[in-house]
C-alpha cells in the first residue's frame, strides 16, 4: 500500500496558483476542471505539495510512491516531466543529485461535499441474485439490480457479483445503470460464484452462457448490451447471431484480433502470448503477487498501489491457476472479424488512447468493422478506467448521449408525495421505523405504509434501492 496518507478530515484539499488537489477523492481540478493524471504521478504530487517549500529527497519520493519496489531513478524522472507539464515547470524545482522542492505556496481547504454514494453494503441489499443454466448444464451466476429497460453486460473474467467493492468499477457501474434501468450481471463460468469447476472454456462457451443469461433476463424487448475488453468479443458475437434482441452496442476496449488469431502471426507476438499464460499457470495462485503483477501493471498501469492491491487480491479471489492459463488460451484466439460486419444494432466502442493491455489501434479495428460504429478515443494508458479518472466521466458522458432518451426520464420519473419523501429521507440517514415514527409524529404501520407506497411508485423491491433511485432521480434532499 502507498505510504502517501489521504487526510480523512476536514482539510483534506491542497490549494495552490489555480490548482486544487483533492485528495480524498484523488482528483486534480484547475479553474473548477478535473485533469487526467495518472495515479502515480497522483500520489508524487501529494507526496510533494504537503511537503511545499521543503527539500524531498529521491530516496523519500521513491518510497513514498513506490513502497517496497525497486525502482529506477528515471522512472521518477519521467512521472516528475509528467507533472511539470500538468502544473508547471516553476512549481517543482530540481536540487541537483538530491531531490525535488515543491515551491508553489498551498493552502489547505475544506473538502468539497461530495453526493450521497451507496455503500457496498447498500448494493448488496439491492440485489437479486439468481443461477442460470447454460446449454452444457454449467451454472452461471447473476445479478440484477433496479427496474426499467435492461443493460446487460457481458461477462469479463475477474469479476465476483457477490464481492462488490465500493468505490470500484463494478460499483460505479451499478450505480450508473440501476437508477433508471434493470442492470444485470454475471460471472463467467470457472470464475466468482459461478461453476468454478468446468470442462469447456471457450469463446463459444462464453456465447451460449450470454444467451442463457439474456434468456432469462432478458424477456420480449430488444436490450442494451455492454461488453469491456474481453467481454466486448462475446457481445459482438451475440449482436450478430441476435439482431433482434440487441437494441444498442457499447464497448469498451475491446478488439478484434489477439495473439493467436492474426492472419499472419509474428513469432514474437505468438512468443508472447505462450509467456502470458505461462505466467498464470505458474504463478497466479502464489502468495506473491510478483507474477499477478504482470497482469496488472499493464491492465492498470497508472492505478495507485493500494489499487493495485486490490486487484491482485481480486484475481486470486475470482479463479484458479488452472482457470486463469485456459482462459488466457481462448481469449487469445478471439477472432471477431466475420461477425463485427454482421452487426445490425447502433453500435459505441470506446477505448482508451494509451491502453497498455490492448492497443488502441485494435478498438479503433473493431469499430471500422461494425457497420456504423461510432468510436470514441479515451484519455487514459489504464485498460478499464477507474471510476476517480477524467476518462470514466467522459465514458459515462458518451454512453449517456448514446442512449439517448432510452429510457425517456422526462415521461417515466415517478411521483412520491411529502410524507413519503420524508420517510425515505429517514431511511437514508439510517433511521428506524420508530425512530421515523417518532420524528414525524406517526406511528410505525403509517411509516411501514409510506414505504410500501414509495417502493410501489419507484418500482423498487427493497428500501436500499428506493432511496438509490429517488435519490438518483433528485427526488430526495438527503
Amino acid at each position: 500500500m502507498s505510504a502517501v496518507q489521504v487526510v480523512q478530515g476536514e482539510e483534506a484539499v491542497l490549494r495552490f496558483g489555480r490548482f486544487e488537489l483533492q485528495r480524498v477523492q484523488r482528483r486534480l481540478m484547475v479553474d473548477g476542471a478535473p485533469v487526467a493524471l495518472g495515479g502515480r504521478a497522483f500520489d508524487l504530487l501529494v507526496a510533494l505539495a504537503e511537503r511545499a517549500g521543503r527539500l524531498v529527497t529521491k530516496a523519500e519520493l521513491i518510497e513514498l510512491v513506490w513502497p517496497g519496489l525497486v525502482v529506477e531513478d528515471a522512472n521518477l524522472t519521467v512521472q516528475i516531466s509528467t507533472l511539470r507539464r500538468v502544473v508547471g515547470s516553476d512549481t517543482i524545482v530540481t536540487v541537483p543529485g538530491r531531490g525535488y522542492r515543491f515551491v508553489a505556496p498551498t493552502e489547505a481547504v475544506a473538502s468539497p461535499a461530495e453526493p450521497a454514494r451507496v455503500t457496498a453494503a447498500d448494493v448488496a441489499a439491492r440485489r437479486e441474485i439468481r443461477f442460470v443454466t447454460s446449454s452444457d448444464g454449467v451454472q452461471v451466476a447473476t445479478a440484477r439490480y433496479g427496474s426499467g429497460p435492461l443493460v446487460l453486460k457481458a461477462a469479463t473474467w475477474l469479476t465476483h457479483i457477490d464481492q462488490v467493492v465500493a468505490g470500484s468499477i463494478q460499483h460505479a457501474l451499478i450505480d450508473e445503470f440501476s437508477a433508471t434501468r434493470s442492470y444485470v450481471e454475471y460471472d463467467t463460468r470457472g470464475c466468482g460464484l459461478s461453476q468454478r469447476r468446468v470442462d469447456d472454456i471457450s469463446f463459444e462457451a462464453w456465447v451460449r452462457d450470454l444467451e442463457a443469461v439474456a434468456d432469462a433476463h432478458g424477456g420480449d424487448e430488444p436490450f442494451t448490451l455492454l461488453g469491456f475488453t474481453c467481454g466486448a468479443g462475446v457481445a459482438v458475437e451475440y449482436a450478430a447471431r441476435h439482431p433482434e434482441r440487441v437494441r444498442n452496442l457499447v464497448l469498451l476496449g475491446g478488439f478484434a484480433t489477439s495473439y493467436f488469431s492474426t492472419s499472419h502471426p509474428d513469432p514474437a507476438v505468438r512468443r508472447e502470448g505462450d509467456l502470458m499464460i505461462e505466467l498464470a499457470a505458474v504463478g497466479w495462485g502464489k502468495s506473491s503477487p510478483a507474477f499477478r503483477q504482470v497482469f496488472v501493471s499493464r491492465f492498470l498501469p497508472d492505478a495507485s498501489p493500494a489499487q493495485w492491491s486490490a486487484f491482485d487480491k481480486l484475481q486470486r479471489e475470482t479463479c484458479s491457476p488452472d482457470v486463469a492459463a485456459r482462459y488466457l488460451e481462448a481469449l487469445y484466439s478471439i477472432n471477431l472479424k466475420d461477425a463485427a460486419q454482421r452487426v445490425r444494432c447502433p453500435a459505441l466502442m470506446l477505448h482508451p488512447k494509451g491502453d497498455q493491455m490492448v492497443p488502441f489501434e485494435q478498438g479503433r479495428r473493431l469499430a471500422s468493422l461494425v457497420p456504423g460504429a461510432r468510436f470514441v478515443p479515451l484519455e487514459g494508458r489504464n485498460h478499464i478506467p477507474l471510476p476517480t479518472e477524467p476518462a470514466f466521466a467522459g465514458f459515462l458522458r458518451e454512453v449517456r448521449s448514446f442512449l439517448g432518451e432510452e429510457p425517456r426520464l422526462d415521461a417515466a420519473v415517478p411521483q412520491l408525495t411529502a410524507r413519503q419523501a420524508e420517510t425515505l429521507c429517514h431511511i437514508a440517514r439510517g433511521a428506524t421505523d420508530k425512530q421515523i415514527a417518532a420524528a414525524l409524529s406517526l406511528s410505525p404501520r403509517t411509516v411501514e405504509m409510506h414505504v410500501a407506497g414509495a417502493l410501489k411508485a419507484l418500482g423498487c423491491r427493497t428500501r436500499a434501492e428506493a432511496v438509490h433511485r429517488a435519490t438518483r432521480l433528485r427526488l430526495l434532499q438527503v
